[in-house]
């Protein structure tokens, strides 16, 4: 899986993605960008692609529901087009 912050050209978007990686109970501020990239592959490939275009990333904190139940409010998460580019 290809992952690109730019729009590259002949790309054919199929769907936009939004992954967010935290369970509230575990340690997910230890988790990574490489977590975050796994979890956004296993989901595009599910829709047939092999690129993930205008990709951006961050952690920020959960809302105040997450805040107050869970252990960890600590929350990765990922964005991008998912689509097909042709080598």
């Amino acid at each position: 899986m290809k992952f690109d912050e730019g729009m590259p050209e002949k790309f054919v978007e199929l769907e936009k993605l939004s992954t967010q990686l935290n369970s509230g109970f575990g340690q997910d501020q230890l988790k990574s960008l490489r977590d975050v990239k796994e979890a956004m592959a296993v989901q595009a490939l599910s829709l047939g692609g092999n690129y993930i275009a205008n990709f951006t990333y961050g952690q920020k904190t959960g809302g105040v529901l997450q805040q107050l139940w869970s252990v960890d409010n600590m929350l990765w998460y990922g964005d991008g087009t998912v689509g097909k580019l042709d080598d």
